[in-house]
C-alpha cells in the first residue's frame, strides 16, 4: 500500500515509517469515539467534501466524452 497525504492540493508520497510518524489519529479510531449523531454528521460532511466533487467530476467527464462521440458520429 502506498502512503500519501494531500495538503493544499499537493500530494506528498511517503514511506510507511514516515506515515506512521505523522501526528494525529486514524479515522477508524476517531469514529469509534463518536455518538450516532456525530457519526452521521461526519459521514455527511465527508460525502459533501470528498465524494460529491469526485462524482460530479466523473459525470462531467462522461458527458464530455459522450458529446465528443456524438460529434464524431455526425462527421462520418
Amino acid at each position: 500500500m502506498k502512503h500519501f497525504i494531500i495538503e493544499n492540493g499537493n500530494v506528498t508520497w511517503m514511506t510507511k515509517e514516515e506515515f506512521d510518524e505523522l501526528p494525529g489519529r486514524h479515522v477508524s479510531e476517531v469514529i469509534k469515539d463518536m455518538t450516532p449523531e456525530e457519526l452521521e454528521r461526519f459521514k455527511k460532511e465527508r460525502y459533501e467534501k470528498f465524494v460529491k466533487p469526485l462524482m460530479e467530476y466523473n459525470v462531467e467527464s462522461i458527458e464530455g466524452k459522450r458529446e465528443s462521440l456524438k460529434s464524431d458520429w455526425n462527421r462520418e
